[in-house]
């Protein structure tokens, strides 16, 4: 059974920096702030990740990360399919030229996890925690990619829709 939500920034950069920074392994720690270790794979089509996800206080589990590159179409798209365990995750993310705002690109990530159906509360927490770590990834990508440009300013937050 999937569940499916989607996150939205608009970024102060172009679009094939964007690109380039999500498209390249070794760039995702720091991003999505539960990463604490990132490797290559060695048939160059993703990486490996260890997580660290929060349970209570300073209580977490760590977890294996097997993360495959796909539908890479510079600048406008790129789609990850990751596996943790019995979780799934499939994460695509959109960028378009600002319609309203020169020199801004919009970022449009959607993410489906699926997990097993019989999970119940354990599927929530789960779900919770996907969506703090992918409005993380996003928050942390526009701080990065703002923070080269000597003008930056904050455009938007991410937002979230669920479905």
């Amino acid at each position: 059974m999937a569940t499916c939500f989607q996150c939205r920034v608009s970024i102060r950069a172009q679009g094939e920096r964007i690109h380039a920074e999500l498209a390249t392994p070794a760039r995702q720690l720091g991003l999505q702030p539960f990463l604490r270790e990132v490797r290559p794979r060695a048939d160059g089509l993703g990486f490996e990740a260890l997580e660290r996800v929060p349970l209570l206080g300073p209580l977490a589990v760590r977890t294996r990360i097997r993360v495959e590159l796909h539908a890479v179409e510079a600048p406008t798209r790129i789609a990850f399919r990751a596996r943790s365990g019995a979780v799934r995750i499939h994460s695509e993310f959109r960028l378009r030229p600002s319609a309203t705002e020169e020199d801004v690109t919009d970022v449009l990530e959607r993410v489906a996890l699926v997990m097993p159906a019989g999970w119940g509360p354990l599927r929530r927490f789960v779900l919770r925690r996907a969506r703090q770590a992918q409005h993380g990834l996003l928050e942390n990508l526009r701080r990065r990619m703002e923070a080269r440009e000597p003008a930056a300013q904050r455009v938007a937050g991410p937002v979230q829709g669920s479905r």
